[in-house]
């Protein structure tokens, strides 16, 4: 089932339109690394992260205990790294699901590099929570979602910026 929803007003502003090249990708990852770590939690989330190799994994929690899990891949053409825009969108939706959120800081790079990296973060997460309830992926991360989620009855929620 495909459904289309407008995206709340609120949160267009969360996010701004950068243009995309890969070299500027590679050039501006070690940026949005750092931003990405200063960004404060949202109150009420808990974040840990689980370490590499091959690389790290955020988790994000309520505050009260979370009984699913949601894995989410961020987007970003697979050459960026995750922005605060993900770190802030990773809690709000731990927050409003009341589930740990994982957000694997894959690899960048061409295929099949983040299929194969999505695959790796599934295994992961199902050694420290459980078998997620559902799998998230916003642009290129929509993609690697679907790649990933190898069991049926598991919930997708995929978003694909509009043109």
């Amino acid at each position: 089932m495909n459904t289309h929803h407008i995206i709340d007003p609120a949160l267009r502003t969360t996010a701004l339109p950068i243009p995309f090249h890969p070299v500027m990708a590679g050039l501006g990852n070690p940026v949005l690394g750092s931003l990405f770590s200063w960004t404060r939690d949202m109150s009420g989330v808990k974040h840990r992260i689980l370490p590499g190799p091959p690389f790290d994994i955020h988790v994000f929690e309520p505050q009260q205990s979370a009984k699913d899990s949601i894995l989410y891949f961020h987007g970003g053409a697979f050459f960026c790294k995750p922005s605060p825009y993900h770190r802030k969108l990773a809690g709000l939706y731990a927050l409003e699901t009341g589930c740990r959120l994982y957000l694997p800081d894959y690899r960048a790079g061409p295929y099949p590099g983040p299929y194969l990296d999505a695959m790796t973060a599934w295994k992961r997460v199902t050694t420290d929570g459980g078998i997620p309830r559902g799998f998230a992926g916003d642009s290129a991360g929509a993609a690697a979602c679907r790649s990933s989620q190898p069991r049926a009855g598991t919930c997708l929620f995929c978003i694909q910026p509009g043109r």
